[in-house]
């Protein structure tokens, strides 16, 4: 599911903040209708990335020590399935903005993934996070 939250039924301060934002970093549409196939295939590469490292007796990206991938990796994931309301409090709005409802995207959302993010907070990061 995609949301329009720049969309006619939205409230109109609600619509002009999510155009503000567009309008900031470059949204139009040919670049929304890539972006589920370049994140799905940039998280394959990671997962395959992980799998790799594991084989090596590692849980992380590069090597046997924590890298600056690890904590991107970890808090990009966690825009595509957020940590657990114990570990992350959000409201639901919040939590929906942050759970991506992509078909592409959340296929592509392998279990290595989420284990990686839950790795790194836990390990590396101070949890619960609060935002």
């Amino acid at each position: 599911m995609v949301r329009d939250f720049s969309g006619p039924d939205q409230p109109p301060e609600i619509r002009e903040s999510f155009r503000f934002l567009g309008r900031k970093y470059g949204y139009g549409d040919a670049a929304a209708a890539a972006a589920p196939a370049r994140c799905a295939e940039v998280m394959g590469l990671l997962a395959d990335r992980l799998r790799s490292q594991r084989e090596r007796g590692s849980r992380y990206c590069v090597g046997p020590s924590l890298t600056a991938l690890d904590l991107y990796a970890a808090c990009a994931y966690a825009l595509v399935s957020p940590l657990p309301q114990d570990l992350c409090a959000m409201t639901p709005l919040f939590r929906a903005v942050y759970t991506t409802g992509d078909p592409v995207v959340r296929a592509a959302a392998v279990p290595i993934l989420g284990e990686h993010r839950d790795f790194i907070y836990r390990k590396h990061l101070e949890l619960p996070v609060d935002l």
